[in-house]
């Protein structure tokens, strides 16, 4: 009963507040609640018809906030001051990549992405990278850099090549039949290189090594395959690039028109990435 008696006790008094916030009460109890809402606000404004609203002229400058040492740079509006924020450092770098041409005419100053020169050269074997860096001895050695790469051999289990087109047909069905994925392939040379006009293999597994690669004909064994065999598709090398970065623009003209000596393998301009 008790419990009762105080939710509706709290029921009348939330109503009641309610009203008074909402002004209903102002008349009953003689004074205004604390919200403020209209008219009352626009009942207490001073004079509103003498507020005049002036535009701004267009010779006035935009108004907002000033950069600290927002000055122009004197003889910025010539067009030959130094942009803002190169340093003297960068300025000075610049200056000096600048030099005379060969028929004696000044040359303006490099820009960056002349500084950036890159060329590239190759892939050589041994014999002939060592050739192609006699071809670096007039550029600074911190320029210029050879780069390795070793690849693995590659095995793979294979079956081929077949001597008429109709057998390899035969076979490309056997092999479908018995629900057998394989690759077709140009017969590598015994340097992995494709063999022009070379015939036809099908790879049905591939592997890094030949042990693994002998593994794999074992299973397809079991499976019933009988006239596959191991191949070496790649046999393990190791190929060089020469590689010259950050050349001006005579260095890289000088170094194009010299060439790296080996037959068919001339400077180009580095891949991205």
């Amino acid at each position: 009963m008790k419990l009762r008696l105080l939710v509706a006790l709290l029921l009348v008094a939330n109503v009641l507040m309610g009203l008074w916030q909402l002004g209903w009460l102002d008349s009953l109890l003689g004074s205004q609640s604390r919200t403020e809402r209209e008219p009352s606000r626009v009942l207490q404004q001073v004079r509103p018809q003498a507020m005049v609203v002036t535009p701004v002229p267009k010779s006035s400058a935009p108004i907002g906030p000033v950069a600290p040492n927002a000055e122009a740079p004197a003889g910025a509006a010539s067009g030959n001051a130094p942009s803002a924020g190169v340093s003297g450092a960068a300025s000075a770098a610049l200056g000096n990549a600048s030099g005379v041409a060969a028929n004696g005419a000044a040359q303006t100053t490099a820009s960056p992405a002349t500084l950036a020169n890159c060329l590239d050269a190759g892939p050589f074997n041994l014999a002939q990278i060592e050739v192609a860096e006699r071809s670096m001895s007039g550029v600074p050695a911190s320029a210029w850099r050879r780069i390795t790469t070793d690849r693995p051999a590659a095995f793979a289990v294979v079956m081929g090549p077949f001597r008429t087109v109709e057998a390899l047909k035969t076979k490309a069905t056997e092999l479908e039949r018995m629900k057998l994925k394989f690759d077709r392939i140009t017969q590598p040379q015994a340097d992995g290189t494709p063999t022009p006009n070379g015939s036809t293999l099908f790879v049905l597994a591939r592997a890094q090594t030949k042990t693994a690669a002998e593994a794999a004909l074992t299973a397809l064994g079991v499976r019933g395959v009988r006239t596959a065999r191991v191949a070496t598709l790649n046999p393990a090398s190791t190929t060089y690039r020469l590689r010259a970065e950050g050349l001006n623009e005579s260095q890289a003209q000088a170094l194009r028109a010299l060439g790296t000596g080996v037959e068919g393998k001339p400077f180009t301009g580095c891949a991205a990435g």
